[in-house]
């Protein structure tokens, strides 16, 4: 088994990809951990299907993977769970705004920890979603009771045999720590780089994700709640 597989959901990222790629395998390089990329298009409408398509041509451990359409984020990381085949599994955005030198402190925090998540302490995003970030993540931590200070970031480490436990629903991946936290996963997360966006344009704003996402949480809080509890009584007591 592979050491780490690494899950990359990409749509209409043309511009940036190939560099986010590149990046990626000189870091991953200086690990000596056995890997491979799993890169999810989730139905891209310009040339990025193309481009992820021959760079397996360059490098055996890029696997590229295409949906037949455009289903969102969820269905993209859970197409590339289920196709990974290392023993944890590393996400982070196609874009190029996580930072793939935050991953080797990240990997070493997994012998420790099962669920590492990264935390943008400085992020190059406009005003308005920065702020919006800041209040979602409040009130959830209020709703769920849980202590990480920014779900949203995508570039997270996962132990694979419980990831691929979790039945995903549409919208469900920003939770994954907190459905992972449920089964008796130990989470932490630290802070991570986040850089401006270099070409492209972001795929979210708030007006598209507010309302499911507000649904969603409400919808873990009652598994929260739901989940069955006990504990068996020890034979002669």
């Amino acid at each position: 088994m592979l050491d780490f597989s690494i899950i990359i959901p990409i749509f209409n990222e043309e511009a940036v990809i190939e560099t986010v790629v590149q990046e990626l395998l000189d870091i991953l390089e200086t690990t000596n951990l056995s890997f491979e990329i799993l890169l999810v298009n989730d139905g891209s409408t310009d040339c990025t299907w193309e481009i992820i398509s021959t760079l397996r041509n360059h490098d055996s451990r890029i696997n590229p993977i295409s949906l037949d359409g455009h289903y969102g984020q969820t269905a993209a990381l859970h197409a590339g769970i289920q196709m990974a085949s290392g023993n944890k599994i590393i996400m982070l955005d196609g874009d190029g705004q996580n930072d793939p030198k935050n991953i080797p402190e990240m990997i070493k925090l997994s012998s420790e920890y099962d669920v590492i998540c990264g935390w943008r302490i400085k992020r190059h995003d406009n005003f308005i979603r920065k702020i919006s970030s800041l209040i979602a993540n409040r009130i959830r931590q209020k709703v769920l009771g849980d202590n990480i200070p920014d779900i949203g970031c995508t570039l997270k480490i996962f132990p694979a045999d419980k990831l691929k436990k979790v039945v995903l629903f549409e919208g469900f991946h920003r939770f994954l720590p907190i459905l992972l936290e449920l089964e008796g996963c130990s989470v932490v997360s630290i802070p991570v780089n986040h850089r401006p966006r270099k070409a492209g344009y972001s795929k979210y704003s708030v007006s598209n994700r507010l309302f499911k996402a507000t649904m969603d949480m409400f919808v873990v809080r009652w598994m929260k709640n739901r989940k069955l509890k006990y504990k068996l009584k020890a034979p002669g007591k």
